[in-house]
């Protein structure tokens, strides 16, 4: 296998669309609630379409300039809208266009941003966006624990907004749990998936619906990088603690 791995590349808005797996399921929500960092109590095996239902009341867009990419939502406190998407998408920006659940589109603030770990963490006030809309949307805790029961050979499932709100979902299987990255300067989870232009900064969750990894690279030979739970768990912590106050890295 070809282990040079390459920045996915963010395309803008207006890109050729690419091949995608259109959600057009409409279920009540499923989904593991829980403190980033936490494992969820007897978990669930779910189908493909479980997954991809569940996904989508978490899953946004992310926009910077002419670029975007995907994220999550991944906690929602008493007056903030906390989610996670990769950092080099948002460097030099402090504020990006999140488009969320039935294409409802405002605007997050960059509260934390580093390219080691490659992650960017961005908040909404919870009253700018009204308590009817957000009882439509999920969070999605990251669980260090779930990532911590993973072994090689393990399913993985992987939910982008690449051409729109929880447009796209690949599944892949784990490679390595700790693979060397010379482009991003650290370990990261290395799984065998097909990810497109787009994916950048989505949701990687197992086939339980925990949330292990963000993805912020692949290669065009079904290669992807995705930082860990366990170093994604440590920024969020430290982001709770200081009441997701601004905390953005040079």
């Amino acid at each position: 296998m070809n282990k040079r791995i390459v920045l996915i590349i963010i395309i803008a808005v207006t890109a050729v669309l690419l091949p995608v797996w259109l959600i057009c399921v409409n279920r009540d929500k499923t989904g593991d609630a829980g403190k980033n960092g936490t494992a969820s109590s007897e978990p669930v095996l779910k189908t493909d379409e479980e997954l991809i239902e569940a996904a989508r009341y978490s899953g946004v867009m992310v926009t910077a300039g002419e670029k975007h990419a995907s994220g999550v939502i991944t906690a929602i406190t008493d007056n903030k809208v906390v989610l996670l998407t990769a950092g080099h998408l948002m460097d030099g920006f402090d504020k990006g266009i999140i488009t969320m659940y039935n294409n409802v589109i405002g605007f997050a603030d960059v509260i934390y941003r580093s390219d080691n770990p490659d992650l960017c963490v961005m908040t909404f006030e919870r009253n700018d966006l009204g308590e009817d809309f957000l009882a439509t949307l999920s969070e999605a805790p990251v669980d260090v624990d779930a990532y911590n029961a993973l072994a090689v050979g393990d399913e993985v499932f992987l939910s982008g907004s690449a051409v729109g709100q929880g447009s796209n979902a690949t599944k892949g299987t784990v490679s390595d749990l700790d693979y060397y990255v010379s482009d991003f300067d650290a370990n990261l989870l290395f799984v065998g998936a097909d990810v497109f232009p787009g994916m950048s900064g989505c949701p990687v969750y197992d086939m339980y619906g925990r949330l292990i990894a963000i993805l912020v690279g692949g290669s065009e030979y079904s290669e992807a990088v995705c930082v860990k739970a366990a170093d994604i768990a440590e920024v969020l912590r430290e982001l709770e603690a200081g009441g997701y106050a601004n905390a953005k890295q040079p």
